[in-house]
């Protein structure tokens, strides 16, 4: 039910509260349960006909987000690593890197590396292969699966 409809419902069984209704013939009326009228008329009493709106269900802050010195070192150790002539760069590298100098008491996981990485824009976003493209992997696929089968084939009437 949109947001309009259910501050309507409130509305309505607020008033009809006011109006000495009785909260049984309230909720048979609306269909709705003894629990959701009292949360309603509880928000009311405190807050007036405004508490009748829904509440943002986002959360009101960051729960864990790393320092400016923990991103920027994240960001160094990628850098480091990419300037090296041989090995790997991605996030499990960077938190092995990361270990190695032990500059930092808490390393972060190598989901929040790539997160960090993809926002200073050190990791591009990988793009969804078109239908096209899957067209010809498939059909790639088949020409060696009959490749095989034929060499298979070759191989039985040569030692045969």
């Amino acid at each position: 039910m949109d947001e309009k409809k259910e501050r309507s419902l409130r509305r309505k069984a607020i008033r009809w509260m006011l109006d000495g209704l009785k909260s049984g013939v309230i909720l048979k009326r609306l269909g709705r349960s003894r629990a959701w009228l009292s949360k309603w008329k509880k928000r009311f009493d405190k807050l007036g006909w405004e508490g009748l709106r829904s509440e943002s269900r986002s959360p009101h802050t960051v729960v864990h987000r790393y320092d400016g010195r923990t991103r920027r070192l994240v960001i160094q150790a990628r850098r480091r690593l990419e300037r090296r002539k041989v090995g790997l760069i991605g996030p499990e590298a960077v938190e092995t890197e990361l270990r190695r100098t032990r500059l930092l008491r808490q390393i972060p996981s190598p989901t929040t590396i790539k997160r960090i990485l993809r926002e200073a824009g050190l990791i591009k976003v990988s793009r969804v292969h078109s239908k096209k493209s899957i067209l010809r992997m498939k059909t790639a696929f088949i020409d060696c699966a009959e490749a095989d089968f034929l060499f298979a084939v070759a191989i039985c009437i040569v030692f045969s």
